[in-house]
């Protein structure tokens, strides 16, 4: 409903339902301080004529005090919000933080329970290439590390060794060596070329099983006994038990026989 003030004629919106069931309602203009009794709409003009002071007794009001509270409302709803908002603010945060959190537990896992190396993180240092044997290049190297039941994770280096020479070659054997960051070798291991594992072989067998098997000279997988000229033959080296800080892997052939003519 709309109130004018009976003196200085201000209008103001009131919401007639923010008080008691009554005829009416004392009221105070907020502009000139004129106290006036407000009548609700609806009712009779006879009525009207028949109100007396004795309603003073009835449910006052003040449009200031009125006013007031509908700012308080206001101003709880606006905070209200303002607490739905930080707590959603919060919530991101902390989320935030434990995803970093996890993600940097994730990676010192990994650097050091799984130990693996630098040039995984960044393969630009992948292992390198080298000769052994003149006729001898070791080609197609690439690694990748397998979960032991008796061991934990062990390095798996494979690769190829081509035979560059003229003649045929038999028994030959590669030799894989890790470095630290400073360049000192801190592992390394071997195996003759022809003699490969499968990834449930790497995971069940122990460590004196994956050597015997990876030690036959005449490769049990791949004949080596005659690797012909511009030939190649893969081969396997596993690691086992290396110690954190490994940062590079060498690759080379070391040992050869020639077949004779």
């Amino acid at each position: 409903m709309v109130i004018e003030c009976a003196k200085c004629k201000t209008k103001y919106r009131f919401d007639e339902t923010q008080v008691e069931e009554n005829i009416g309602f004392w009221v105070r203009c907020t502009r000139c301080g004129e106290v006036f009794f407000q009548l609700r709409d609806g009712i009779p003009n006879f009525q009207r004529e028949t109100i007396h002071h004795e309603e003073e007794g009835g449910l006052q009001g003040d449009l200031s005090d009125i006013e007031n509270e509908a700012e308080r409302k206001r101003k709880k709803r606006k905070m209200f919000w303002l607490g739905i908002s930080a707590s959603i603010l919060i919530t991101f945060l902390a989320m935030g933080t434990a995803l970093f959190m996890f993600s940097t537990e994730v990676e010192n896992l990994m650097r050091g329970i799984l130990q693996p190396t630098a040039f995984l993180f960044e393969p630009r240092t992948s292992p390198k290439e080298s000769s052994g044997p003149s006729q001898i290049r070791i080609v197609d190297l690439q690694q990748r590390f397998v979960s032991n039941v008796w061991m934990g994770n062990v390095r798996v280096i494979e690769g190829m060794a081509r035979n560059e020479g003229t003649t045929s070659l038999t028994k030959i054997k590669v030799k894989a060596e890790l470095f630290d960051a400073g360049g000192v070798r801190v592992m390394e291991g071997f195996a003759y070329c022809g003699n490969l594992l499968t990834d449930k072989e790497l995971g069940t067998l122990t460590a004196e099983e994956i050597n015997r098997k990876l030690s036959n000279p005449a490769g049990s997988d791949f004949p080596s006994t005659s690797v012909a000229p511009r030939s190649a033959i893969p081969f396997m080296i596993v690691i086992f038990g290396e110690p954190q800080g490994v940062t590079t892997a060498y690759v080379s052939a070391i040992e050869a026989e020639r077949l004779l003519q």
